[in-house]
């Protein structure tokens, strides 16, 4: 590794990035181009709720406001998930039922497809064309 490349990783080190906790960031970690990611939901999520959602302050904070709202990952619901580079243990939280965070009436195509772009494995979340084909927006119902 040359010398630049060194510095350089020793100071995203000292930002909170490779090898600390921004580096286990294990939700975003995959080998191929990424699938949406939960950044993506800010969006849809934040037009239901009118104010950001999961607003982490760190990733540490960030990974904890996930789980809180989605649960943790359950045996073999992220399959190769504990062999990520960097992969951390959380303890084990029930996943509560995402409309709970959502205003009343939001309906049940909105949260299906909230929740399967929440998936905890960015391999099982849509892609943006599959999203796009989703009953959220093939369902007939005309815009307001």
């Amino acid at each position: 590794m040359e010398e630049g490349e060194e510095r350089e990783r020793e100071r995203e080190r000292e930002r909170g990035g490779e090898g600390t906790a921004r580096g286990r960031l294990s939700l975003l970690a995959c080998p191929h181009p990424p699938p949406p990611s939960h950044a993506s939901l800010s969006f849809p999520s934040e037009l239901l709720l009118r104010k950001p959602w999961l607003p982490g302050t760190s990733d540490l904070a960030q990974l904890g406001l996930i789980f809180a709202a989605l649960g943790t990952p359950a045996p073999g619901e992220w399959p190769g998930a504990a062999s990520l580079p960097g992969y951390v243990a959380f303890a084990p939280r029930p996943r509560p039922p995402l409309a709970a965070a959502f205003p009343p009436g939001t309906g049940g195509d909105a949260l299906d497809l909230l929740a399967r772009l929440c998936a905890l494995d960015p391999g099982a979340r849509p892609t943006a064309e599959e999203a796009l084909r989703h009953r959220y927006f093939t369902g007939g119902v005309p815009a307001t």
